[in-house]
């Protein structure tokens, strides 16, 4: 499903209940039928308008933001064994040694290998 129907699918809620709002003012309250039309047709333009600023929060299949990471280095901030913190860029990931590997020491370069959920993987670069 692209982005654009996954958008269009989830306001057709919203749009629908616009329309019965307006609907019910126009028939039982009396509400011009200019005024009930005019209200929808702003409902819709209003999703037109927002699509462009909100399209990355229905895209989906996104890679996730510690996928990103690997391939990158990073610096062991304190000792992992199995785990421990590493900095990369300017900012500061749990991270766990791959299955197997060594203990890393403080201040040596890694390499993430891999990302389980928000803890990044990682085995030196040395």
């Amino acid at each position: 499903m692209t982005t654009l129907l996954r958008y269009t699918v989830l306001q057709i809620p919203a749009l629908a209940c616009v329309a019965l709002l307006a609907f019910a003012l126009w028939r039982f309250a009396g509400l011009p039928g200019w005024v009930a039309v005019a209200a929808v047709l702003l409902w819709a333009a209003k999703d037109v308008a927002f699509y462009p600023l909100v399209r990355g929060a229905y895209a989906g299949g996104a890679a996730s933001e510690t996928a990103r990471l690997v391939g990158q280095c990073g610096v062991a901030r304190q000792p992992l064994d199995p785990s421990g913190y590493v900095a990369i860029g300017s900012e500061l990931w749990r991270a766990e040694i791959e299955t197997g590997a060594t203990p890393i020491g403080p201040g040596k370069t890694v390499r993430v290998v891999g990302a389980r959920r928000l803890t990044l993987i990682v085995t030196s670069a040395e």
